[in-house]
């Protein structure tokens, strides 16, 4: 068994997290065990279901004796006990490595957080000065890249894909894996040709290479939502707007892009709807339209730095 840093805690688990820092013989904050014939779910409560990719699903249940199951289509079963620090893998296999660790770092765990009143975003998010500033969008949006461009901009990377958010007066936002994910346009225009070749279809690549100084390992204050809406013009010519929506809309912008939100029904949809309506109300929240153009990045980088008083931002390097 080894410790591993992730969201603000330490997960203990029987297999490897290479993309994860390890950490010594400290308390786990989640455990994760193998296990062999899973009780049944029995009367356990239908949560909601959610699209893992085209073939492959994932239904959520809340147990009678308390705790969650996730039930992926390709990993098998994840049991997550009441107190949310116990995670018990029924149907992993080596073959299943590679899905299983991208199922627990992207749903399992951040379901655990959420048994413990922590809510997950599915945003990339990085650190500007002292304040964290997220990127909310769907799949294809460019989350990532945007992440991608505002580090090379002297930002530090906090996460991407999922952001945990601590409800605190202020919120904070938790660390979460240090590195980015492109897909091949993407890394054409940032990493340039030789690296986009690499790349095989429909498969993002690993951006892991990030210097120290690149990453916000420690939480921080929650300033800032974007909402994230790739134009393919924008008014006077602009490489980036912003407009800030009222805490109504940006509850409902939160509660949209909740990593758990398909999968969270009933009572925890109303637990999902409070916190997000918490932070809300505690943040700044923008819609934010940016130019579908690579060659403008480093404009779009530059201007939200400035936005955010970002010192002597470096310059971006295709």
């Amino acid at each position: 068994m080894s410790n591993f840093a992730v969201f603000g805690g330490v997960l203990r688990s029987h297999i490897d997290f290479p993309e994860l820092a390890q950490m010594g013989d400290v308390e786990p904050t989640w455990s994760l065990e193998a296990g062999v014939n899973p009780p049944s779910l029995g009367d356990a409560a239908s949560l909601g279901v959610d699209t893992v990719y085209a073939s492959c699903s994932v239904r959520a249940f809340k147990r009678e004796a308390g705790g969650y199951s996730l039930v992926f289509d390709d990993t098998g079963r994840f049991d997550i006990s009441a107190d949310g620090r116990r995670i018990t893998w029924f149907g992993g296999t080596d073959r299943l490595l590679d899905a299983g660790r991208a199922d627990i770092l992207g749903r399992v765990l951040p379901l655990a957080l959420h048994g413990s009143g922590i809510l997950s975003l599915h945003a990339s998010a990085v650190a500007m000065g002292n304040e964290g500033v997220a990127f909310l969008a769907p799949k294809y949006h460019g989350k990532s890249t945007l992440a991608t461009a505002m580090v090379e901009a002297g930002a530090r990377l906090i996460t991407d894909d999922v952001l945990p958010v601590l409800i605190s007066e202020p919120p904070i936002c938790l660390p979460g894996v240090p590195r980015l994910r492109l897909w091949r346009d993407s890394v054409q225009a940032m990493r340039g040709s030789a690296t986009a070749q690499q790349v095989p279809d429909e498969r993002k690549h690993l951006v892991d290479d990030l210097r120290p100084e690149q990453v916000q390992s420690l939480p921080v204050r929650f300033s800032t939502a974007y909402i994230l809406t790739p134009m393919n013009e924008l008014p006077d010519h602009a490489a980036v707007l912003r407009e800030p929506i009222d805490s109504i809309a940006a509850t409902l912008s939160l509660v949209q892009h909740a990593k758990l939100a398909p999968l969270l029904a009933g009572g925890e949809a109303g637990a999902l709807f409070s916190q997000t309506a918490s932070v809300a109300g505690a943040i700044r929240v923008y819609d934010l339209y940016v130019t579908r153009d690579f060659t403008r990045l480093d404009e779009v980088a530059r201007a939200i730095a400035r936005w955010h008083l970002l010192p002597s931002p470096a310059v971006f390097t295709s």
